[in-house]
């Protein structure tokens, strides 16, 4: 009995990978038709070439402009955070120095009292 059911599981195993292959093919095909459908869309517009260019390098430049102000509010943000951050190390700290000295202290008064 378990000698089929180990079968049975490896025939299972065997043909799930097969549907992920073809699944995973599949939607490699459906990008790269998509990718092309849309490259000759822009190629055979009724647009001549230099619109299209024009067109296509406006885009970038936009994209390229929204990158860089993102990158910009980014590290802004992490320096900000990292601000924070160091101050709070450093209260904290500075709180455990002064724990520290207040209790080298009371240890320096029961020293003295029990003498």
């Amino acid at each position: 009995m378990n000698l089929s059911k180990l079968i049975e599981q490896k025939k299972r195993e065997k043909a799930r990978k097969e549907n992920r292959k073809k699944a995973k093919t599949v939607a490699i095909g459906l990008a790269a038709g998509s990718a092309l459908g849309a490259i000759s869309g822009i190629l055979f517009a009724p647009k001549s070439g230099k619109e299209t260019r024009d067109d296509i390098k406006g885009c970038a430049n936009e994209v390229s402009d929204k990158v860089k102000a993102k990158a910009i509010e980014a590290t802004e943000t992490t320096k900000t955070n990292l601000n924070e951050a160091k101050a709070k190390i450093k209260d904290y700290l500075n709180s455990k120095k002064e724990n520290t000295e207040n209790v080298s202290e009371e240890e320096k008064v029961e020293e003295t009292t029990e003498v």
